[in-house]
């Protein structure tokens, strides 16, 4: 699994630090729980919001789509 694209928005936040394999790990994770294969999982795109302290990565690929918390 790779990500397509990300999409960073910033709002009350100077810098943020995020590590694409610590995203990809997460979304693989909740992907497992909702019973989905990641093997077949080519490319994800990442919307990622960031707002006051609160840092979400929602994702959508050809199998699946959700959100994740980042902190």
């Amino acid at each position: 699994m790779k990500l397509g694209n990300v999409i960073l928005q910033l709002s009350g936040i100077d810098l943020a630090s995020l590590k694409e394999s610590e995203i990809i790990e997460k979304i693989k994770a909740q992907c497992v729980e909702q019973g989905y294969d990641t093997e077949q999982v080519e490319n994800v795109n990442v919307y990622i919001n960031i707002e006051g302290t609160a840092v979400t990565a929602y994702y959508i690929c050809d199998a699946c789509n959700g959100a994740i918390k980042l902190n």
